[in-house]
C-alpha cells in the first residue's frame, strides 16, 4: 500500500501504517475487508490497545513541530469494526511527536508537555 511501511495486529485485525506518520492507514478484518473510514485513511493511525487505535488527520497538523499554530484532529477508532469517535482538535498533534496510553495523550507543547485525557470504549 502507498505510504504504509509497517503492519502490526489490533486484537485479530491487521492494521497498515507509516512508522514515519505519512501516508494511508489502513485496518483490516480477518476476512480482509477494509474497516476503516474513508475519513481516517489518509490520516497517521497508531494503536492504543487490542481494541482500538488513534488516527491523527495529517494534514491540518504539523509533525515534528511541539507548540505549532496548526492543530490535528484526533478521532479514536474501534478495532472491531471501523467505528469512530472524534476525541477534539489537538494543536501540533501527530503520531510523530505525542506519545498515548489507554487514557492519556501527551504532546510537546511550546516550552512544556500538553495533556489531555480521554476514555476507551
Amino acid at each position: 500500500m502507498p505510504g504504509a511501511d509497517a503492519l502490526t495486529t489490533v486484537g485479530d485485525r491487521v492494521a497498515a501504517i507509516s512508522s514515519r506518520g505519512l501516508g494511508t492507514s489502513q485496518l483490516f478484518d480477518p476476512a480482509g475487508h477494509q474497516l476503516l473510514a474513508a475519513a481516517d485513511r489518509d490520516g497517521s493511525m497508531r494503536p492504543v490497545n487490542a481494541a482500538g487505535l488513534l488516527v491523527f488527520d495529517r494534514t491540518a497538523g504539523a509533525p515534528g513541530i511541539g507548540g505549532a499554530a496548526t492543530a490535528s484532529e484526533v478521532v479514536g477508532v474501534n478495532a472491531s469494526d471501523g467505528s469512530r469517535a472524534v476525541l477534539g482538535t489537538v494543536p501540533g498533534a501527530s503520531a510523530v511527536v505525542c506519545s498515548w496510553n489507554q487514557s492519556l495523550l501527551v504532546c510537546p507543547g511550546h516550552n512544556r508537555l500538553d495533556i489531555w485525557q480521554y476514555a476507551t470504549g
